[in-house]
C-alpha cells in the first residue's frame, strides 16, 4: 500500500475511533454486591487482651475492628456497609449502609475511632 493511502487510512481509522468514543459506549456487567450492617460490641469485655495480632497480645475490640477492615477490603464496589454499636443490651446505628468504594475512607475512619469509652453503660447484663 502506498504511503499516501496508509496515512489517509490511519486518519480515517483515528476519526472513526474518535466518533465511537463520543458515543460513550458502555457494557453492563453483572456482579454480586453485598449489603451488611456491622455491629461492634463496645462493652468492657472487649478490653480483654486475649488475642494475638501481628505477634502481640491485643484486646478483642482491636481484633474486631481489624476483622471488619479486612472484610471491607474484600467487598466489591456497589456493596454497602452500615455500622452500629452494641452496649448495655442495646444497639445504636452510627450510620445507614453506605457504598463501600465511594465512602471507604469515611467508613474506615469511623471504624478506627470506635473506642470502649463510647459505651453509654459500663456493662451488658
Amino acid at each position: 500500500m502506498p504511503p499516501r493511502y496508509r496515512s489517509s487510512l490511519l486518519l480515517l481509522l483515528a476519526l472513526l475511533c474518535m466518533a465511537l468514543a463520543l458515543l460513550r459506549p458502555f457494557w453492563l456487567l453483572e456482579r454480586k454486591v453485598w449489603n451488611y450492617s456491622f455491629i461492634l460490641d463496645i462493652t468492657q469485655s472487649m478490653n480483654t487482651r486475649d488475642y494475638h495480632l501481628n505477634g502481640e497480645l491485643t484486646d478483642r475490640l482491636t481484633v474486631a475492628r481489624q476483622a471488619m477492615r479486612a472484610a471491607l477490603k474484600q467487598l466489591p464496589c456497589g456493596s454497602q456497609v452500615g455500622l452500629g454499636l452494641y452496649t448495655a443490651n442495646n444497639t445504636y446505628q452510627l450510620f445507614n449502609p453506605l457504598e463501600v468504594c465511594e465512602h471507604y475512607a469515611i467508613i474506615t475512619d469511623v471504624l478506627d475511632h470506635i473506642d470502649w469509652r463510647m459505651a453509654w453503660a459500663n456493662d451488658s447484663q
